[in-house]
């Protein structure tokens, strides 16, 4: 390599700057975030019609492969919704000022994700309880999911059943399946639709944001409603989530995020 040459093998994230430019630009990235949800709840639920039609069959080949299909598409699914509230998220943050000593003070407590997401819901948006903490319940679970998907356990785990084919299969593949992924992206919509439908005036810049862009979220809520039904999440439904733990949980906890009611109580949000 000639001297004084650089060399970078990573990847170059931002292009050059047009100098003296007053043209500014944005993509808001939730919006593509839910549309590659609900890109993946579509693959997932056409694959769980296929595996329902296959699990009528002796078929075990066409079974393994629609079970797969389903399993890849809805942990997709999940993933994709969390980080549309994510970037969302990311969006309200700046433009509300939160205090250096709150944002130090959630750092000491090792604040979990979907709590500090819904405080500065909260702040925003001047959320008031029961939606509040139905919506931090929500996000809670939300983010259970994300979390199984991104930070899954080493080692091995007894097989657990899969109830709609009546056969037994890793804990995974029972929890990312059609209807948790549903969920999840119903969480996700459901809130930034309520959101977004504030449009709150005591910050300006923000409910700006939120009328120009009210329209494009009706139109996927729409979409939503016409292909899965009323997009209310129930809070029983939540609450039979709930309860798994990042550190090596047991397999009738893991089982939780497959709708096995294991506990009446709220996810805890404890990470």
């Amino acid at each position: 390599m000639p001297e004084n040459s650089s060399c970078s093998l990573g990847p170059k994230w931002r292009g050059t700057p047009l100098d003296g430019s007053l043209v500014r630009i944005t993509v808001t990235l939730y919006l593509y975030w839910l549309r590659i949800a609900f890109q993946h709840l579509r693959e997932s639920k056409v694959a769980h019609g296929a595996l329902l039609a296959a699990s009528d069959t002796a078929d075990n080949e066409q079974k393994i492969y629609e079970m797969d299909r389903v399993f890849v598409s809805s942990m997709q699914c999940v993933v994709a919704a969390a980080v549309a509230v994510e970037a969302f998220y990311a969006m309200t943050k700046d433009y509300i000022d939160i205090p250096p000593e709150t944002v130090a003070k959630w750092n000491d407590n090792k604040l979990a994700r979907p709590k500090r997401i819904s405080e500065v819901f909260r702040q925003a948006f001047k959320l008031q309880n029961p939606r509040f903490e139905e919506m931090r319940q929500s996000l809670c679970q939300l983010f259970e999911g994300r979390d199984l998907c991104v930070h899954p356990s080493a080692g091995h785990d007894a097989p657990e059943l899969y109830d709609e084919l009546s056969s037994y299969t890793d804990w995974r593949v029972v929890a990312f399946r059609h209807e948790n992924a549903k969920m999840c992206l119903g969480i996700a919509l459901s809130t930034i639709a309520h959101l977004i439908e504030l449009a709150p005036r005591h910050v300006p810049a923000l409910g700006d944001h939120c009328l120009g862009y009210t329209p494009r979220v009706r139109s996927l809520v729409q979409e939503w409603e016409s292909e899965f039904g009323s997009l209310e999440v129930r809070k029983e439904k939540v609450a039979r989530l709930g309860g798994m733990s990042r550190t090596n949980p047991p397999p009738q906890t893991r089982r939780s995020l497959g709708y096995t009611p294991i506990s009446s109580d709220p996810p805890t949000c404890d990470r």
